[in-house]
């Protein structure tokens, strides 16, 4: 018994290894998979991810050698590998030739309960047995899976409810272990804890679409939902500023409860004078599950005060950034989406002794007495001189007749630049002004208060307007912003004061293979086009239909100039790709593409000055 459970492990790790297809037979699913391709004149050294591992956006997953050069592939998307081809050291790729299948994950809203995969070893999808829409009990199947040695498996729904989505996955690709393959949507209401407010819909509706994200800030006023009352349209509006935290799952078509919550907002907490905050961090996939304090109770610095759980069930932490006593924690309900890089925690530091505010105010009450003997003394009238009150007065002569004032008109008031205007507090404490008419500046700022300017992205309109390292915005438009210590709430306002002016363009000149010199101007992203990995910098693949081959770009033509950069002809690729990236995340996204995001919150500008190859 034990030997051929073992040989059958063994057989089954084996199985999970060769579970490949011919190039031929990979097919990717029409409504949300994504075929990985590989590189025209490229050949094959070896995968790098495995079937159903679970990968980041921009995760290598093979190498390849191209013109004796090894570079990686790399996926679009945050998602799962589900499929990939059966590839031999050498094999010759194109561009056209589909080698991976890629899937995204899916996320799970208040009232979804979750259907995970189980942890299996070269297991594959067979069907789904019911469709969406479907009402599902705890012991109704969901999907069934194929094991490696040709055992079929049924997976249960594990809970009462209707079956709302399900991971798009087609017969014979692999399954990713603990993802989430399909969603339950269970009878319910949202919970609205103290201090949080729901938004219920007043009157029967047709929902059409959510306008926000779970986890995301909204102003009040905010279009929340868009939905369809006695078919006109209509919007659902936040009640207060905050983080929503928890949406009710709605496809569009569905009928929306009337008087109840779909959606919940809790309103940030800010620190005040001395106070310390402590932020979530910036992961948008962690659950609430309970505080480990109370407000009142002190902590101490590092003291885990908050759990929270991602998807498959991990537990995650949070630690006070100082101690003192807990002055005020975000309303939280067990299961609502922790808010990322939003304030949970705001300790109050101790207070100063008694004795030294007791000194600073007989200190002041000292100042305003010396202050008002001066002032009384400073009315007291002159004394007469007695010499002067002897002479006889003399007759005055009469005053002349002024002559006539001429008014002139008051000058025209001054013309106001165009643009938002942005005031920064500088290092040295004096008040700059600047005014903005492109989106977004390119700047990195401080998370945590003070939120002074850190660092630029390369490309950074807000560098070439001047703005320096070390200031403080302090005023956006007409609103003082002085107060406000929360990164989130201040970056949505500068975000929501640049949302009707144009994109910053990014600047690129090339030399066409005739000798002549073409400059475009990129204002969207992703360009669809692919260059070579080595100086000089040339561009080989123009995909189909691509933004950049709508701008004129043309395959063979060389990129000489990034910017503000001048490329040399031994300018090393991977700098210049760095730079590229940090610019091109900033431009205008395009609907429906798999789009350009930084590797890191800082600039590829301070690690990237130094283009040759060394």
């Amino acid at each position: 018994m034990e030997l051929s459970f073992f040989l059958l492990l063994l057989f089954g790790l084996r199985g999970s290894l060769s579970h490949e297809r011919r190039l031929e037979e990979l097919q990717v699913a029409p409504e949300t998979q994504i075929g990985i391709t590989g590189i025209d004149g490229a050949t094959f050294v070896e995968f790098i991810a495995g079937l159903g591992s679970q990968l980041m956006q921009d995760a290598p997953i093979l190498t390849v050698l191209v013109d004796g050069e090894e570079r990686s592939i790399d996926t679009p998307v945050r998602g799962f590998l589900v499929d990939r081809a059966a590839l031999q050291k050498g094999d010759a790729l194109s561009s056209s030739t589909i080698i991976g299948v890629m899937v995204p994950p899916l996320k799970a809203l208040g009232c979804q309960s979750r259907v995970h995969a189980p942890n299996v070893h070269g297991g594959v999808f067979k069907s789904y047995v019911g469709t969406v829409g479907d009402k599902v009990s705890e012991s109704t199947s969901v999907y069934e899976i194929t094991s490696n040695v040709g055992v079929t498996q049924s997976i249960t729904s594990g809970i009462d409810g209707a079956l709302q989505a399900v991971m798009e996955l087609l017969p014979g690709q692999a399954i990713p272990s603990f993802a989430t393959v399909a969603l339950v949507l269970h009878s319910c209401t949202l919970k609205v804890g103290a201090g949080e407010f729901g938004v219920p819909m007043a009157e029967p509706a047709i929902f059409v679409q959510y306008l926000v994200d779970l986890g995301g800030y909204v102003g009040e006023g905010d279009n929340i939902a868009e939905v369809t009352v006695a078919d006109e349209t209509s919007y659902l509006t936040a009640p207060t500023g905050g983080y929503v935290v928890d949406m009710y799952p709605l496809l569009h078509g569905d009928e929306i409860p009337v008087r109840k919550d779909i959606v919940v907002v809790v309103p940030p907490i800010e620190p005040v004078g001395t106070d310390v905050e402590t932020t979530a961090t910036d992961d948008d996939g962690l659950f609430f599950q309970k505080y480990n304090t109370s407000i009142g109770d002190p902590i101490d610095e590092g003291v885990l005060f908050m759990e929270a759980t991602d998807g498959p069930g991990n537990k995650h932490y949070v630690g006070a950034y100082e101690g003192g006593k807990v002055k005020k924690l975000l309303p939280l309900t067990k299961g609502q989406r922790v808010p990322p890089n939003a304030n949970l925690l705001i300790v109050e530091t101790e207070d100063s002794p008694w004795w030294i505010l007791v000194l600073v105010t007989l200190l002041l009450c000292c100042v305003g007495v010396l202050a008002l003997l001066c002032c009384r003394e400073q009315e007291r009238p002159p004394k007469e001189d007695a010499r002067e009150m002897l002479i006889e007065p003399v007759a005055e002569e009469p005053e002349p007749v002024p002559e006539p004032v001429v008014v002139e008109p008051p000058p025209p008031p001054p013309i106001t630049p165009e643009g938002v205007r942005i005031d920064f507090q500088t290092v040295d404490g004096a008040t700059v002004t600047k005014y903005f008419s492109y989106r977004p500046i390119g700047i990195i700022f401080n998370k945590r208060a003070p939120i002074e300017l850190m660092d630029f992205h390369f490309n950074s309109y807000g560098e070439t307007q001047g703005v320096q390292l070390g200031w403080v915005i302090t005023r956006i438009g007409d609103e003082d912003v002085t107060g406000i210590n929360d990164f989130n709430v201040l970056m949505h306002k500068l975000h929501d004061s640049l949302v009707p002016f144009p994109w910053w363009p990014l600047r690129a000149e090339f030399t066409t293979p005739s000798g002549s010199h073409e400059v475009i101007q990129f204002v969207k992203q992703p360009l669809g086009m692919t260059f070579s990995r080595h100086a000089p910098i040339t561009i080989n693949h123009l995909k189909p239909n691509s933004y950049a081959a709508s701008m004129g770009v043309q395959e063979g033509w060389v990129l000489q100039k990034l910017g503000d950069v001048e490329l040399q002809p031994d300018s090393n690729f991977k700098c210049v790709e760095d730079l590229l990236l940090d610019a091109l995340s900033r431009l205008e996204p395009i609907p429906g593409l798999a789009l350009l995001k930084t590797k890191s919150s800082g600039s590829f500008r301070s690690k990237s000055l130094d283009l040759t190859n060394q």
